[in-house]
């Protein structure tokens, strides 16, 4: 029973819903009726898509936009299943032929129309999802070309042998395929699909559990509800952030930018700045009284004008001097550095 909720879990989590055709393969894998499975997933709150529902659905559209699509007349089951038999045998004969054949370019073109027609006739049902996914950032007629796009790739994947009809198979594909592309271009920064829609569940989730326990609930009580932990509940919720330009115009003169308001982390402080290059023009002013040798020892104790700090043994080696000598010479020259700059002592 727990393998087969955490598969409807997974294909509700992936697709939003499910349709009938997704119970029926579960059923068989887990070898258990389909209402059973069936039964388990109204259990888990989970839309089930129908054929009833699909039916239902184009019937609500009444639109004059849609009503050239409208009048077309459906195509009854008989008439379905004639017509992706044809597809199937058109498909195998192609795999036969070459590609220069007159016969294969036939088939071809035969195959070709019968994807429109299908297209044509369910666009209705393409429509009344796109409807429901207005965006600014988005024409609605981009959403319906990708309703298009899933329902020819829904045209590929179905099996007519099964007890199902086109139209229940296609819309949740062609409603995940217009879900995705708006999440995918309706944001200025993108966020993984799947991000998104964990996002949704949790929201919905946060809004049962309000209205039940009528209080705000806990991080850790939304986890508990949809089996994940707290720190995914999180992460879910950081995805919502909204996005502000830097260039957006603040104060009542509209005269600055955001930009303008905001430091710069990496930045010095203009005072640390200040002392900084004093400091450096300091030592650069001593290391030019010393003689090279000694300037030398120096910046390869500290690794000024060097990829890295050398050690003492390091340095003594290069000038045949012991590690004592080394550390004399570095200590006479930290002495004139502090007596030079001795008054910053006071301003840090």
């Amino acid at each position: 029973m727990d393998k087969i909720e955490k598969d409807l879990l997974d294909l509700a989590y992936k697709n939003i819903s499910i349709t009938s055709i997704d119970i029926d393969n579960i059923a068989k894998k887990y070898n258990v009726d389909y209402k059973l499975v069936n039964g388990i997933a109204k259990g888990l709150e989970i839309d089930i898509i129908s054929n009833s529902d699909v039916d239902s659905l184009i019937a609500q559209i009444s639109d004059n936009d849609f009503n050239n699509y409208k009048n077309n007349p459906l195509l009854t089951k008989e008439e379905e299943l004639q017509l992706f038999k044809r597809i199937n045998f058109l498909k195998e004969e192609l795999d036969k032929l070459d590609s220069g054949d007159l016969l294969y370019k036939q088939y071809k073109r035969e195959l070709d129309n019968i994807r429109l027609k299908i297209i044509d006739i369910n666009t209705p049902l393409i429509y009344y999802i796109a409807k429901k996914f207005t965006t600014k950032n988005i024409q609605f007629d981009d959403l319906v070309s990708e309703g298009k796009l899933a329902m020819n790739n829904a045209i590929d994947k179905f099996d007519a042998s099964k007890n199902v009809r086109f139209t229940t198979y296609a819309y949740y594909r062609i409603y995940q395929a217009i879900q995705r592309a708006i999440q995918n271009f309706d944001r200025s920064i993108r966020i993984p699909v799947h991000q998104v829609t964990l996002y949704s569940r949790v929201i919905k989730t946060f809004d049962d559990l309000t209205n039940e326990l009528g209080r705000k609930p806990l991080n850790k009580e939304v986890a508990r509800k949809l089996g994940i932990s707290e720190d995914v509940v999180e992460f879910a919720l950081s995805t919502s952030s909204s996005v502000l330009s830097l260039d957006k115009q603040v104060g009542e003169d509209k005269k600055a930018t955001l930009s303008d308001l905001i430091a710069d982390k990496d930045d010095l402080d203009p005072f640390v700045y200040s002392v900084n290059d004093y400091a450096y023009k300091i030592i650069s002013k001593i290391l030019a009284e010393c003689n090279e040798k000694e300037a030398d020892i120096f910046k390869m104790r500290y690794g000024l004008d060097y990829e890295r700090a050398y050690k003492l043994d390091e340095i003594g080696k290069k000038y045949s001097i012991s590690k004592e000598r080394v550390r004399q010479i570095v200590e006479a020259i930290k002495r004139k550095i502090a007596k030079e700059a001795s008054y910053l002592k006071d301003l840090t």
